[in-house]
């Protein structure tokens, strides 16, 4: 039994991995691959989840997951850094350490 328990725990863990640091072109791949072989075994369920998953959204279609348009960021701009300012007084202070 803790066999079948540490091979589940081993399975799930490399598709965790695989899902985060896998390039886009080798998860869509991976993704239709997946989604034919559920399809032929008729777990359509699955094929229709993994086939969703595998298609990019509005890019182009050149393989690489990206046709160069920049439209696949995010909706929201980035915040602007947080600016500060330093007093002379300060600088001063600390230099006289």
């Amino acid at each position: 039994m803790q066999e079948w328990i540490t091979a589940v725990i081993v399975v799930v863990a490399f598709f965790a991995v695989g899902k985060r640091y896998l390039p886009k072109a080798w998860k869509r791949a991976l993704g239709g691959s997946i989604a034919e072989a559920a399809r032929r075994r008729g777990w359509n369920g699955i094929a229709d989840r993994f086939a969703s998953a595998g298609q990019a959204g509005g890019c182009g279609d050149e393989g690489d997951g990206c046709g160069g348009c920049n439209g696949c960021g995010t909706a929201k701009p980035a915040k602007p850094a947080k600016e500060f300012s330093i007093a002379v007084a300060d600088i001063r202070r600390t230099s006289l350490r």
